[in-house]
Parts: C-alpha cells; structure tokens; sequence
C-alpha cells in the first residue's frame, strides 16, 4: 500500500488554467504491485492506456472497468475508470458506479475496523463520488458527501489532495482553505500531507505557499533537507517565481528548527541569481550556525571557483585564514587555494601548493589524490613539463596501489606521451588503462578507447580510428559516445575519400592540442583553400575563427563567420553561425543594432530552424531591455 500511496502523490496531472480544465490522474502505466501483475493484464493495460492517449475515451473505459474488476486493489486501475468517466462527460455513470463500490465497501464492515487499504479505498470513493455529483451541479450534496472524509478513521493524506483537486475541478476553489485547515487536524500523516500541498501549490502557481509547505515539512523530516533543497531551488528561474521563493525564505529563517537548511537554500539561490554579496552574506550567518566549522565558507569558495570568480574567492580565503585559521590548513582548503592559484595563473606558487598536497602522507586522502590530477594536469597543460607531470603521476601510482582513481592517472598518462608526440606510446598507454586493469567500469573502458581512437586519427590511421570508436561505443553503457568522439565518428565517415585534406585537418588539430595554436590556425586557413570536401572547408573556417576568438581578435574573427554564412547559405551551420555573430556583435563589441541584424536574418531567411526561438527572444529584450 505504501507504494500506491507514492505512486498517487507523484502522478497526479496538472492544472490548465488555459482551458479550465483540471486534470487529476494521469494515464496509468505498467508498475509492480505487491503481488506482480501477469503478462496478459500489463498487455491490456498498455492497450486501455494507448487507447486513452489516442482519444478513444469510450473504450478505454470499457477495458479500464474490466481490469478494475479483476484487480480492484490496484490503483491506476481505478483512476483509469474516473479519468475515463470525466473524458466522456459520462458523470451520472461515474456516479453510480462509484456509489455502488462505496456502499459494497461498507457492507463488509464498519469504517474503524477497515485496513489500511480498504481506508485509502473509501476515501477515494468518497472523493470521486462528491466529484460526480460536483459535476452534474449538485454541489451542495458534494460537500455534503466530502464532510464524511474527515470522520474516517485513520485516513490518509492522498485522499486529501484528491479531495483538494477535485474541488478545483468543480469550480469550488473558496472552500479549499477551510478543507487544508481541516486535513490538517485529521490526517495521521502530516508529512506526506505537506508533500502533497506542496506539490498541489506549485502546480497551482502559488510558489510562496508550496515553499511555505516544503520548509514545514523540512523541519518535520530533517533527513530530507538535501532533496527538499534542490526542489525548491530546481523551480522555475523566473522573477516573479524568484520574489516568491524568495519572500517565504525570508519569512522561515526565524524558525530555529530549520534556520540553518533555510539560510544555506537562501545562499544558493542568490548565488544561482549571481548575487555574490548576498550570497556571501547568507554563508557567513550559516558559517556562525554552524559554530564556526569554516565549511561553508571553504564551499561557497569551491562555487566561486567553479564559476570563474576566482579575484572573490581570494577573498573569501582571506576571511577563512581571519576568522577560521585551522580550517584554512586542511586539504580540503588547500586544494581550493591552489586551484585558485592556478585560475589566477599563478602557476609556479599552484604546483608548490599542489606538491604538497601530493606528498606523503596526504595523498592517501581524497583531496591529496585531487590534487594528484590537477598538478599533473598544470604541469602538462601550463607548464608545459609532460615528463615532470608523467613522474608524478607513475610516482603517486607506486606510492598508492590502491588510489581512488587509478584510471583516469593512466589516461593522463597517456595524454604527457601524446604531448611529447610519442604517438605510439600513448597508443600503448590508452589501451592498456582500456584493458580494465585500472578501472573495470564499462563507460571508463570506452572513454580510453577513444582516447586511442585519436591517436590514430592524429596518426593518419583513420580505418582504425573508426574501428576503435565503434568498439567504444560498443562497450559503452548505452551505446553512446561523448558529442566530440560523435563529430569524430561523422567527419571520418563523410570525408574518408579526401583523406589528404582529412590528414591535414587531423595535423592541425593535433597541434592545436599540443598549444601551437598560430600553426594550427595556419594550417586550418590553408585547408580552407584546398580542401576537396566541403564539410572540411566548412570546418576549417569555423575552427580558424574560433581560434582568432581565442586569441582576442574579435573583428578578424567576425570578418571570418560573416564571409563563411555569405559562402555558405545553405550550411546546416549557417543559423548557428548567425547567433554566434550576433552575439559576438553584442557582448564583445556592445553593438546592438548590428546584432539585431544578424538575428533578424535568422528569423526572414530561416524561420524554422532551431535557433529562431533564440533569435527572437534576444530580439525581445533588445527592444524591451527592462522587462
């Protein structure tokens, strides 16, 4: 029973205001019961759910009635019968029907010796009926009908938020306040009452009370903080949703029991709302309720980092070391202040902070073993040491045999020989971490395999490329590849007869790779020109352009995609292209009436491509840059 109460709460339809039509119960779909339903019945149900979906409202009542008799313990049975009576305007029947399982229910005993199931069993029958009569202007015998479900004993709170959307649906939504008020005192089940409101306000659009809801419930089920946080914080990001979330936050923090998951949820949705100072301010005041652990301040320098604001989180570092000075010594802390280190570019003070981190003991730990990868990453990457960063991570590997993640130092293993252009010892490597000694996992296995897929097509051995990427994409847990190892795969298949032209291409990313980005975009410009493939001459232009980006030369770089959309009009590329260059007109050069231009194009040369919907909302709030 525990399930089908789950599954009710979760499955009931939205409201559409739109239409004025509410819908309660959603199409069933196959789902385990206590008891396993057999082949035949799940066949049948897929068939009355088919049928529903497709509008064949009549008979899918007939076969929804027909498996309810046969199993009439089992839920989505019988709201297929309510959704399927509504659907067909068919509300005396419902009635009737409803009626005669009610008054069959309570032949068999009195209501305070029910079980739980049978309990949960009337109330819904109690609810629907008052529905049916709700439906054909009865109203007053529906309330009437609904007052009994307060005097049941035990009930259950989905038979309330049944009750609650049914009275929405027969137009009585100025009762619905004095009914919350009532289930509350009744239901034996206020959490899963909370849960229910909640979900039943938010889909009304009334945010401040469903958030009002959730933290009532957080502070009846402090176990579930981490999940009712992302719900509340997964809402919409619109400003009107964000004022409500925002007023009944506010309004909690002066709960002691919730005050701390209430001002740490605030903190996050300032700084999901880019609002560094508030969110700063939120993270102090937990960093207080949590008697100064230093915690909250070393995550919100983590997020900081995460989002590029490495100059911010020097500063919150600077408040760590003031106020928290042991904190400021741990691992977790000094790996946050190399990788800002690093971000800053500060790359020699970063390796001595990383080195250690990376020496012994502390790299037993989590956050040593971190910091293992991105020294070796800095030292390769930045550096540009392949050697030191290959000692480190061989050395790091005998120290700890069994280290958390022996695999991906293999691969980084590989990538200090690919730097070094020993093609064939990064072959060796990738494929001996792909052979499972380091890490068994499937989707591991097929990222290796690329891995040595690349060095073939770096290597101009483009057959065996396609080979290695089909076996990847075979040992992957669901077939699929990464979106890079995909383009590799389609740029082999479509140009494989201009294999010079594929050969180049193959060169010039391989020493953009390696950091000669003027080589690589010399030799992208020259593909341009001879190259026989038009998807390679399409390539090597938007890769030169990205290329002129990188390096901060904006106007070449814009010259480059406008002369490529010219060239090419019908490019499946061309309306990508087109936003690129508008947005490039309107961030990098504040141009906005030259960006319009591009976006406008967008939506009278090709009004339906996928980026029309993005051309015209940019479009938008250029005209209306306050709303």
């Amino acid at each position: 029973m525990k399930t089908n109460i789950c599954i009710f709460l979760f499955s009931i339809l939205l409201i559409n205001t739109a239409s004025g039509q509410v819908f309660d119960l959603p199409p069933s779909m196959p789902m385990d019961l206590q008891r396993p339903l057999d082949s035949e019945t799940r066949n049948r149900q897929r068939q009355a759910s088919n049928l529903e979906m497709r509008g064949q409202y009549e008979d899918a009542l007939h076969l929804y009635l027909t498996l309810n008799d046969a199993h009439p313990d089992y839920l989505p049975f019988y709201d297929g019968v309510i959704r399927a009576f509504i659907a067909t305007a068919k509300y005396s029947e419902g009635l009737a029907w409803t009626d005669s399982l009610r008054q069959g229910l309570l032949l068999k005993t009195e209501p305070d010796v029910l079980t739980v199931a049978e309990r949960e069993q009337l109330g819904n029958l109690i609810v629907d009926s008052g529905r049916f009569l709700g439906k054909i202007d009865r109203r007053d015998e529906a309330l009437e009908r609904w007052e009994t479900l307060y005097d049941l004993p035990h009930v259950t709170s989905s038979a309330f938020y049944r009750l609650f959307s049914a009275m929405i649906d027969i137009r009585y939504p100025e009762g619905l306040e004095d009914m919350i008020a009532r289930a509350r005192k009744t239901t034996r089940q206020p959490t899963l009452l909370g849960a229910s409101l909640a979900n039943f306000f938010a889909q009304r659009g009334q945010i401040e009370s469903a958030v009002k809801e959730w933290l009532n419930l957080l502070e009846l089920q402090p176990r579930q903080d981490e999940s009712i946080k992302r719900t509340i914080l997964g809402l919409p990001d619109d400003e009107i949703t964000r004022q409500q979330v925002e007023s009944a936050l506010k309004k909690f923090k002066n709960r002691s029991g919730v005050r701390l998951q209430v001002t740490e949820i605030l903190g996050e949705f300032y700084f999901r709302s880019r609002d560094w100072e508030k969110a700063y301010q939120q993270v102090r005041e937990a960093d207080l309720l949590q008697e100064g652990s230093g915690a909250a301040l070393i995550g919100f320098a983590e997020n900081l980092l995460a989002e590029g604001e490495s100059t911010l989180a020097v500063e919150v570092l600077a408040d760590l070391e003031e106020l928290h000075p042991q904190a400021a010594q741990s691992t977790r802390a000094m790996l946050v202040k190399a990788r800002n280190l690093e971000a800053m570019q500060a790359y020699a003070a970063a390796d001595s902070l990383f080195s250690i981190l990376t020496s012994m003991p502390l790299l037993r730990s989590a956050h040593g073993q971190t910091a293992l990868l991105f020294q070796a990453r800095l030292r390769l990457e930045k550096l540009y040491q392949p050697e030191a960063a290959r000692d480190l991570l061989e050395d790091a590997l005998k120290k700890i045999p069994r280290m958390q993640n022996p695999g991906e130092v293999m691969l980084l293993v590989g990538d200090t020989y690919l730097a070094e252009r020993n093609l064939p010892k990064a072959q060796e490597t990738y494929l001996e971490a792909a052979g499972g000694r380091f890490d068994r996992q499937a989707e591991f296995t097929a990222r290796a395999l690329v891995n040595a897929g690349l060095v073939d097509y770096y290597a101009g051995n483009f057959d065996a490329a396609m080979e290695r990427l089909k076996e990847a994409s075979a040992r992957s847990p669901n077939g699929l590849l990464t979106n890079n190892a995909l383009d590799l795969q389609e740029m082999l298949r479509t140009n494989r007869a201009d294999s010079l032209s594929l050969e180049l291409f193959a060169q010039a990313e391989l020493e953009e790779r390696l950091g000669d980005t003027a080589l690589s975009e010399s030799l992208y410009l020259n593909l341009s020109n001879v190259a026989a493939s038009e998807d390679l001459i399409e390539r090597a232009i938007l890769n030169a352009a990205r290329l002129e980006l990188k390096s901060g030369d904006t106007e070449a770089a814009l010259l480059r995609l406008i002369d490529f959309v010219e060239r090419y009009p019908r490019s499946l590329r061309a309306t990508e292209i087109l936003l690129q260059i508008g947005d490039l007109y309107l961030t990098r050069l504040s141009d906005s009436a030259e960006a319009a231009k591009y976006y406008e194009k967008i939506l009278i040369d090709y009004p339906d491509a996928l980026q029309a919907e993005q051309a015209r909302e940019k479009l938008r709030e250029l005209e209306h840059p306050q709303t």
